[in-house]
C-alpha cells in the first residue's frame, strides 16, 4: 500500500477492478478480489462518492474540489484531512490505488 505520508497534491489516484457491485436503497457493497478468495465491502456514502469522484482517474487536488462540490465541507472545516482519511480506508479496502 502507498504510504499517505508521499502522497502529495499532484499524486493519481485510481479505482481499482471490483468483482461484483450491488447497489440498494440501504446501501452498496463490493466484491474485491483478495488473493485466492474474495471479500465484500460495504461502502458507507462518503466511500461510493468518492469512489464516484474518482471515476477514470484524478489527483488528490481535483478530488478534494470534487468532494466540496458534492458533499460541501466537512463538519470540521477540515477537508484535505477528510478526503485522505477516506482515501485511506479506500486503499486499505483494496478499491483504490495512490500513484
Amino acid at each position: 500500500m502507498s504510504d499517505d505520508v508521499e502522497w502529495g497534491p499532484a499524486s493519481a489516484l485510481s479505482l481499482r477492478p471490483v468483482v461484483d457491485r450491488l447497489d440498494t436503497q440501504d446501501g452498496t457493497v463490493v466484491l474485491v478480489a483478495s488473493g485466492a478468495a474474495h471479500r465484500v465491502v460495504r461502502l458507507s456514502h462518503l466511500g461510493v462518492e468518492v469512489l464516484a469522484a474518482v471515476g477514470e482517474g484524478t489527483t488528490f487536488d481535483a478530488l478534494e474540489v470534487a468532494m466540496l462540490e458534492r458533499l460541501g465541507p466537512p463538519p470540521d472545516g477540515d477537508l484535505s484531512r477528510a478526503v485522505r482519511e477516506a482515501v485511506r480506508g479506500l486503499v486499505e479496502a483494496g478499491l483504490l490505488c495512490v500513484t
